[in-house]
């Protein structure tokens, strides 16, 4: 679906002060206008341009010149077809080409903006909270005074990962042996910071340049929930939505006391059928001990993330399979639940014969 954004007549060209004074322009004419379109491969918020109730956008002459710089653009009430900025900009009447970035929403989080004709950037940092973090969508395009009837195609692609973490219990031996409760989450050692570069071309991708430390990344997203373990088929373990977070590639945790590599944990109980505490271990700990009644298990995970794709990891817990104790916990590197005790018969040895013992009848 594409809807037509209008920069309608809100002041006089006169009071238009980001405008070049050198570079004619069209008073009476039609005001620039966008149309746009939302790619759909992944999305938390913006499925579609009826999603999109606002964005900012700059513009740029030829020569690199600034025609307007982060302006917002917000629905009309009226028609719902439309978008107005405060200010109305006409096209330059010497054919002159602008190029235009536009961005959703308008409030990145604290992210900074540096925009040039050459190459415009953003420093983005997702939200700590996962309810404040948003889905975040960009886009590219050039128009000229030809587009004054059409509008300029603005076709907005997400730049971030969608992350989901599901999980469940499976009872492999049908007895119900262990009860699973979940008090949080988190996915730990991932880049929390980089810089988003816009495409150069309408049918383009931005490129992300990841931060400093990606070789090292130390940024934690936890949530908290506090819910009973799903069974027999995974759900998400997520509550507050799914996490927006820098598409990047990062090595995964080997199962160590090392902190390093990328994993996800889980803060769990493991109660046995008469409800006595196998993890966390500890012998004043019970299952009614609180929060010490809860620890965490990790697993690590290679991320491989790319702009646009929705990443579901699903973890599945068993009688014996629970993950491994992540660092700077107590029993750093150790599996959570140790297999079952397990008897090797290697041989039987022959009968010996035994001294004969008579035993006399009463």
């Amino acid at each position: 679906m594409k809807k037509t954004l209008f920069l309608l007549a809100a002041a006089a060209i006169s009071t238009a002060c980001s405008m070049d004074e050198t570079t004619e322009v069209v008073a009476e004419g039609l005001p620039i206008a966008f149309r746009t379109a939302v790619a759909t491969r992944s999305a938390q918020i913006f499925n579609a341009p009826s999603d999109l109730s606002q964005f900012k956008a700059v513009a740029f002459y030829p020569d690199g010149n600034n025609f307007f710089n982060e302006e917002p653009f917000t629905v009309s009430d009226d028609d719902g077809g439309s978008y107005t900025a405060t200010t109305s900009y006409y096209w330059p009447t010497d054919g002159s080409e602008l190029t235009f970035y536009a961005y959703a929403p308008t409030d990145l989080n604290g992210g900074t903006v540096n925009a040039t004709r050459e190459s415009t950037t953003i420093e983005y940092t997702p939200a700590s909270d996962i309810s404040k973090q948003s889905d975040f969508i960009t886009a590219m395009n050039t128009g000229s005074i030809k587009n004054q009837e059409t509008g300029v195609d603005l076709s907005f692609k997400h730049a971030l990962s969608q992350i989901d973490v599901q999980a469940y219990y499976v009872d492999e031996d049908g007895g119900d042996s262990y009860t699973y409760k979940i008090d949080s989450v988190k996915i730990v050692n991932v880049d929390g910071t980089a810089t988003y570069t816009f495409a150069t071309t309408s049918e383009g991708e931005g490129v992300w340049t990841e931060g400093e430390t990606s070789d090292a990344p130390t940024t934690t997203y936890k949530v908290d929930n506090n819910i009973n373990m799903p069974a027999s088929s995974p759900e998400t373990i997520l509550s507050g939505g799914t996490w927006m977070l820098i598409p990047q590639s990062q090595s995964a945790w080997v199962g160590d006391a090392t902190n390093s590599g990328t994993y996800l944990a889980v803060k769990i109980q493991i109660t046995d059928k008469g409800g006595a505490l196998k993890y966390p271990r500890g012998e004043d700990i019970t299952a009614d001990s609180g929060d010490d009644a809860y620890g965490w298990t990790a697993v690590g995970i290679a991320p491989n993330w790319e702009q646009g794709n929705k990443y579901i990891y699903q973890l599945k817990f068993t009688d014996t399979n629970a993950g491994i104790i992540p660092p700077g916990e107590p029993g750093e590197g150790e599996p959570v639940l140790g297999g079952p005790i397990v008897f090797n018969v290697v041989s039987v040895e022959g009968w010996i014969d035994n001294t004969e013992l008579d035993v006399e009848m009463e």
